[in-house]
Order: structure tokens, then sequence, then C-alpha cells
């Protein structure tokens, strides 16, 4: 998320205030300092919330097919 912040300019405390925000709304905090790659694939799915760490005033949401996570029996 820092990279992001630093695209729009935003300070360097204020990055590190807004991303553990952020990863606070969606239970990551704890493993900030871990690497995506060892995530849970339900943890995976919480990590694009970087477009909002800029607080922006319009967010457009855009529907994504589910992944779905119990077998289809046949």
């Amino acid at each position: 998320m820092d990279i992001y912040a630093r695209f729009y300019g935003i300070p360097r405390a204020e990055r590190k205030e807004r991303a553990d925000e952020l990863l606070s709304m969606v239970g990551l905090k704890e493993r900030a300092g871990d690497l995506v790659a060892t995530y849970s694939s339900s943890m995976e799915r919480k990590t694009g919330i970087e477009g909002l760490v800029h607080e922006p005033s319009l967010l457009i949401l855009v529907g994504r097919p589910q992944a779905s996570t119990r077998s289809q029996g046949t």
C-alpha cells in the first residue's frame, strides 16, 4: 500500500497511519509485515484495498465472479 500512497503524494507518517487503518478494517493488521504469498486465499482476496489509501471521495465498486470455496458435486 505504501507505493500507492507515494503515488498520491501522501506524507510518510500519514501513509503508515492509513495503511494500518485499512489493514485493521479487513483484519490483516497482524500480518502487515508478511509477504502476501504467505496469505491464505481468503486473506489474498482482502488485499484489494490499496485504492482506498488516498481516501477517494467517490468509489465505484465493480462486481467480479465469486471465488468458490466449496467443491461442486455432480
